[in-house]
């Protein structure tokens, strides 16, 4: 237990120093740290890479687009082999960014990885960021764009009472596949008021409504576009309080659907998309969620999005 335990905490400094010397400009622990046999796995649309060497001309398209570019680590967990880590980007737009010339705007945006260890190297990473918002922040909507839908009015949260006590990682993960299975493959909203505090808070959408009601929300504008919805947990990783994983999500879009693009009309497709989640538990609650959601490769599959841009293959 004790060096398994060392591994984890070897494992995630080894990522925060990743970040680190990506701000220093020392680009060549990339090198050092992940494995020649190396794959990151899309995410937001992106091409899967193949190699360190590619993995680099990546970051280097970043900074030449935001040169001042800066990684922050918000949240690091790590389980075996694995490590999540979530974190915040930011810089200013001075160099062209896949076909949007710059426009010297200051942007923000958050991302999450999962990284796979072999030993001391990297051997796997998938990742989602929020491209959405990046692509926001540096463009303007085109003339005539739909404004956002009304989302559907939510059901009121019931009163619960408090489970008491901490849980452990292991139950944290029991808690996890409850949402998935309860909330979104069976499409149970009232387990929502039993599995979120009433306090809960969702930073990666701060336009939520906090407790169980904004958890409400997005089931159901999801679920009402997507009736067939179903989510696998793909990969799962438990650390203290906070556990998280990469989803895998599929069904059919026929319903309308909100976006920021304003309400997409049903168009009978099937989709098939992925997703990182990252839950902080406290007394059996989640209190914090964050969702990492491959909107541009959902939009593109509901044809709301003429196509992905070329970095994403």
């Amino acid at each position: 237990m004790a060096m398994a335990t060392s591994s984890v905490e070897a494992n995630k400094a080894a990522i925060r120093r990743l970040y680190d010397e990506t701000n220093k400009g020392n680009y060549d622990f990339i090198d050092e740290l992940l494995a020649a046999d190396f794959t990151s796995y899309g995410g937001a649309g992106f091409k899967d890479l193949h190699s360190p060497a590619e993995f680099k001309e990546l970051t280097m398209t970043f900074l030449k687009s935001f040169p001042d570019l800066w990684f922050q680590v918000d949240e690091l967990i790590g389980e075996g082999d694995d490590v999540l880590v979530s974190g915040t980007l930011s810089g200013t737009h001075k160099g062209d960014f896949y076909g949007v010339a710059p426009t010297g705007n200051k942007v923000s945006w958050t991302g999450c990885s999962i990284f796979r260890f072999r030993g001391p190297q990297v051997i796997a990473r998938w990742q989602e960021f929020d491209a959405l918002g990046l692509m926001g922040q540096i463009q303007t909507p085109p003339p005539g764009a739909p404004a956002p839908a009304a989302p559907p009015p939510v059901p009121a949260a019931k009163p619960s009472d408090p489970t008491g006590g901490a849980t452990t990682p292991e139950e944290n993960k029991a808690i996890f596949h409850r949402i998935i299975e309860e909330v979104w493959n069976q499409g149970n909203l009232d387990a929502v008021d039993e599995l979120f505090a009433a306090d809960h808070e969702s930073p990666s959408a701060p336009g939520l409504p906090p407790g169980p009601a904004g958890t409400k929300m997005i089931a159901q504008m999801f679920l009402a576009a997507i009736p067939d919805l179903h989510v696998d947990i793909e990969i799962e990783i438990a650390e203290g309080d906070t556990v998280g994983g990469r989803l895998r999500q599929k069904g059919t879009q026929t319903g309308a659907m909100v976006s920021p693009a304003g309400e997409i009309p049903a168009s009978g497709n099937a989709v098939n998309f992925t997703e990182v989640a990252m839950l902080r538990i406290k007394d059996g609650k989640v209190v914090t969620s964050w969702y990492w959601t491959d909107m541009i490769g959902l939009l593109t599959q509901v044809g709301a999005m003429g196509g992905p841009p070329a970095a994403r293959g």
